[in-house]
């Protein structure tokens, strides 16, 4: 069951309505950001790019950094006092 996609702050999510008694599993999926997926097709064949655009945002040399992407930590899974099953 799909929960939703967090793409900016606070990246919060309820999840208490798709929770069962017993065990759960939450799978999380991580993106990397648009600047650094440019960048990375820069290296690569034509071919095996994944991304296009038709204004160069960023240039090779003056933007050549990537940006700090993907699961930055912590990570917490928290319960409220009030959940009852």
């Amino acid at each position: 069951q799909s929960l939703g996609v967090l793409w900016k702050a606070p990246f919060l999510i309820d999840i208490t309505d798709s929770v069962v008694v017993g065990s759960n599993q939450v799978l999380v999926t991580v993106t990397n950001c648009w600047k650094n997926r440019i960048l990375g097709d820069w290296k690569v064949p034509a071919d095996d790019k994944i991304t296009w655009t038709l204004h160069p945002f960023y240039h090779k040399d003056k933007d050549a950094d990537l940006m700090e992407s993907g699961l930055l930590g912590p990570v917490q899974l928290k319960s409220s006092t009030t959940l009852k099953f």
